[in-house]
């Protein structure tokens, strides 16, 4: 059975769905296109109909990447768990094989495996979807430096809400007891959350500070890896909370302006408004 999700969940899915189509279309030329899925999970998503007690299932990063034409020339897909591994293998099962690889494990354990079957000089989009602290710094760091010239596009969700700032504790005892500063020090590019976390627990920051400054360290971070476009959208529930940043990089202007373009459109909740300062 798809997992459950929330309307939000559709509209990520969407937005990236339209800008891989400009993406395959720009790359039509390249000789080989490639696409790196670091957690697939089952390839499908079980959506709640607002106000309603029905859901809809629609497609999954895995299956997005696979309908696209003109089509990746192979997509890799990285699942943890083996019951998704199960009904992603079945969901596409009528795709060519030479087309998809399936991994079993740790994102972070298999990705120098994953880049070695990437051709160093095609280009190569990849999705980083984390429901928390799945992903490692260091991971997206390999990701960055592994291609020669243009680096792989990132598409990266960042669970500032759903994640960091559930453990960023007032109590510094239980911050401690739970070795939070380990976990954050593995997903955050560099240790200045701790000048952040300090002026929290003195109350010298407000929660809407304190996921600005986290979210400026990660971005930063990117910055730091060479990308020259790096942008960001907050995503938000139906009633206002915010859950998460969708973040958007890439080396290529021409990536810049379709997502700008994408964005632009009225179709997710006409609240899309980053790379606004792009022409």
């Amino acid at each position: 059975m798809a997992r459950i999700s929330k309307i939000h969940t559709k509209e990520k899915l969407t937005l990236l769905e339209k800008y891989l189509q400009g993406y395959v279309t720009a790359t039509k030329g390249a000789m080989e296109r490639y696409y790196l899925d670091a957690l697939a999970g089952d390839g499908q998503c079980e959506i709640e109909i607002p106000g309603t007690s029905r859901t809809q299932t629609v497609n999954g990063s895995p299956l997005i990447a696979m309908k696209l034409k003109p089509g990746f020339t192979k997509c890799f897909f990285i699942e943890i768990k083996k019951k998704n591994i199960k009904t992603l293998t079945r969901l596409l099962k009528d795709f060519p094989q030479n087309r998809y690889k399936i991994r079993e494990g740790d994102c972070n354990l298999v990705i120098d495996e994953i880049l070695s079957e990437i051709p160093q000089e095609a280009p190569c989009f990849a999705f980083l979807d984390p429901e928390g602290f799945e992903v490692e710094w260091s991971t997206i760091e390999k990701i960055a430096i592994y291609k020669k010239g243009r680096k792989i596009e990132l598409f990266i969700l960042f669970p500032y809400n759903m994640a960091f700032a559930r453990v960023l504790y007032y109590n510094k005892k239980r911050f401690d007891k739970e070795n939070i500063a380990l976990l954050l020090n593995k997903t955050l590019p560099y240790n200045s959350w701790i000048d952040v976390y300090e002026d929290r627990i003195k109350g010298r920051l407000k929660p809407l500070e304190v996921r600005k400054r986290i979210l400026k360290i990660f971005t930063d971070g990117l910055k730091r890896l060479g990308y020259k476009f790096v942008d960001w959208k907050l995503i938000e529930s139906r009633e206002g909370r915010p859950l998460y940043y969708l973040i958007f990089t890439t080396d290529h202007s021409a990536g810049a302006k379709i997502m700008k373009h994408v964005l632009q459109k009225d179709w997710i909740r006409g609240q899309i408004s980053f790379l606004d300062k792009l022409t």
